[in-house]
């Protein structure tokens, strides 16, 4: 739970840099979205695994993991609870910062151009 809600958290904080700063939205405005959204979601990833008892002691691995003897099951559960949704998070943090260094390049072009005070 506590890695999809801290990665989920992460990419929130790169969505809002993009908000606030490139289309102008009340970032205070959209905290409660963001918590509201990433709890859900964070509930909504981990839940079937604790339900269908995927978690406990890996005796191939020796951690306290996804505990399942079959591989293929294993490595299916990671898949679809974490390592989709964290390579995704960083897709979205990769565009969002993208996006603010272009808006951030344009921004210092029209100051220096036009003389404009920053903001």
């Amino acid at each position: 739970f506590m890695l999809n809600f801290a990665t989920f958290f992460t990419t929130c904080i790169a969505i809002n840099l993009q908000f606030v700063l490139v289309h102008r939205v009340n970032g205070k405005a959209m905290e409660k979205y963001y918590v509201i959204i990433v709890t859900l979601l964070s509930i909504v990833l981990t839940v079937p695994a604790f339900g269908l008892n995927q978690f406990g002691w890996n005796e191939a691995n020796l951690t306290c993991w996804f505990k399942n003897p079959d591989v293929h099951t294993n490595v299916q559960w990671l898949i679809g609870t974490q390592s989709f949704w964290i390579a995704l998070a960083a897709t979205i943090e990769t565009i969002c910062s993208m996006m603010v260094l272009v808006w951030m390049a344009k921004f210092q072009g029209r100051v220096n151009r036009f003389g404009l005070p920053p903001r």
